[in-house]
């Protein structure tokens, strides 16, 4: 019996569940104020550098931008990186803000302040762009193929399709086509 408690224990530790809790009230102020989305909080913690570091961390390691990342918001992200967070910083279980983010407006946020892509974001993004090129190509086929189909002489052999045009000579006595 103890034995299998054991094997759960080591079990839970390397897939990552943290059985260590973090109370609200051990969080530092700036925690706090981003857990709860409260903008004008953190901005005025924020003003006072010397006592509210936006590179602080938490009992588990976490900053405050990890914590806006993995709740998807955006605005106290961006406020939190024109305080000069480090996007680059890893949490306790060894994640970057990037590598937590959710969305391309996120990454995108997190990249323009100089985020570096971690090797999971890396390979998503490798494989999105590969799979919008991917269909962009398919797409550029079947647009070719369809130009080329429209273009084929046997297409064109109604009299309607046809434009009527007429032959002309301009005062130097050069011939040329009119449209009509």
């Amino acid at each position: 019996m103890a034995v299998n408690r054991l094997i759960t224990c080591i079990a839970l530790l390397i897939i990552g569940l943290a059985t260590f809790t973090v109370q609200a009230k051990d969080l530092p102020a700036l925690h706090k104020a981003v857990l709860q989305s409260d903008i004008d909080r953190a901005t005025a913690l924020l003003e006072d550098e010397k006592v509210n570091n936006p590179n602080q961390r938490d009992q588990l390691g976490s900053t405050p931008l990890h914590l806006a990342v993995r709740s998807d918001n955006i605005p106290m992200a961006k406020l939190l990186l024109e305080h000069r967070a480090n996007a680059n910083l890893t949490d306790g279980r060894g994640q970057t803000a990037m590598d937590m983010a959710k969305g391309w407006s996120m990454w995108w946020l997190l990249l323009r302040h100089g985020a570096l892509p971690g090797v999971d974001t890396s390979i998503f993004l490798i494989a999105t762009g590969l799979l919008f090129v991917l269909g962009l190509s398919v797409w550029l086929r079947k647009v070719k193929a369809d130009a080329q189909a429209r273009n084929l002489p046997d297409a064109y052999l109604t009299e309607d399709c046809y434009v009527d045009e007429q032959e002309s000579e301009d005062q130097d006595g050069q011939r040329y086509h009119d449209a009509a």
